[in-house]
């Protein structure tokens, strides 16, 4: 089945492609282009018609993870909420397309058409579409317990995927926010008088001794799977790998944040305890969240547009928050 939507796939790619090219060019030139644009539009619907009949042959995947804040800042400590951030980062940018995508169903990865900020958006085979929104779902849970994440989908023309992409999402999404709030089946751990609760977030049963070394006196802890499995994912090694691969391609930077310490011996504070011990006991806080995101993307209109969209607000939030870590902080040497 996937081999015979190939062909679908790549002239809805292509289509799409000259049509955001298009938007680019002068009044002048589109007017002049204007019969080439519809002899195309016309020519992907003959084609849709002739290869697969009255029914699409593709359609759209939007899915987006629940409850992400009380996911991540469902513990106080620093190395969950890292590494709670550090897991689902992983899952939505990753795994989805490495162990769901590829290994499950054998489709490129160059179907996810958009990934991040804990949403996707892709182009499935209409005859699997909820084959694939029920292994995204599946997934999360699989891999963090308690974690979610909600999909649906919806067949497509393919003529509408190149030309009119923006307001099949926004429909879409708009099902999403619906989907969510039915939303029943929620990872639930019961609480039973004789169990002891897990120490990191208070919430679930414990039954795994942890034993951790990142203090000055060693811990035993008794935890539960589910903060285990952010234990495990706290040290966010590619965060340490982007930051040092940013550094190295601006060297006025390296300079002036390093004040000479070699860059592989500086490391990441590993509570809150620790980083206050450099500035009297305070810590201070920065959180930001795009504007009007969900807007933007209502506005594109093609696949290359979505792709290209995506990349480039993953690539400027890296800039822009690892120019000011380098340009407003330092490291510090722990006493």
């Amino acid at each position: 089945q996937l081999n015979a939507l190939v062909p679908a796939m790549s002239f809805a790619l292509d289509s799409s492609k000259r049509n955001s090219k298009s938007a680019l060019m002068s009044t002048r030139q589109t007017k002049e282009g204007g019969g080439d644009e519809t002899a195309r539009t016309e020519q992907l619907a003959q084609f849709e018609k002739q290869s697969f009949g009255d029914s699409p042959p593709l359609a759209l995947c939007v899915a987006d993870t629940d409850r992400v804040h009380e996911y991540v800042f469902e513990a106080a400590r620093i190395p969950e909420v890292r590494g709670a951030s550090a897991l689902l980062e992983r899952l939505n940018e990753t795994e989805i397309a490495c162990n769901v995508f590829i290994e499950q169903f054998g489709a490129p990865e160059q179907w996810i058409i958009y990934r991040g900020g804990g949403s996707l958006l892709a182009i499935v085979p209409a005859s699997l579409q909820k084959s694939f929104q029920n292994a995204i779902e599946e997934y999360y849970p699989q891999r963090t317990l308690t974690a979610t994440i909600t999909a649906v989908t919806g067949a497509v023309p393919l003529k509408e995927i190149c030309t009119n992409l923006g307001n099949w999402v926004d429909k879409l999404s708009h099902h999403l926010d619906i989907r969510k709030r039915q939303k029943l089946n929620i990872p639930y751990f019961q609480m039973l008088p004789y169990v002891e609760q897990c120490q990191l977030c208070g919430i679930r049963p414990a039954y795994i001794h942890y034993s951790s070394e990142e203090t000055d006196v060693p811990e035993r802890l008794l935890v539960c799977e589910a903060c285990l499995r952010k234990r495990k994912a706290r040290d966010k090694p590619e965060v340490s790998k982007w930051l040092k691969k940013y550094l190295n391609k601006h060297g006025p930077l390296k300079e002036a944040y390093t004040k000479g310490i070699d860059l592989d011996n500086i490391a990441w504070c590993n509570d809150l305890s620790e980083l206050g011990r450099t500035s009297g006991g305070y810590i201070a806080m920065i959180y930001g969240d795009g504007d009007d995101v969900g807007k933007v993307r209502k506005q594109l209109n093609s696949l290359k547009e979505f792709s290209e969209f995506a990349e480039g607000l993953k690539e400027t939030t890296r800039h822009i928050v690892f120019h000011n870590l380098a340009t407003y902080t330092n490291p510090v040497k722990l006493s």
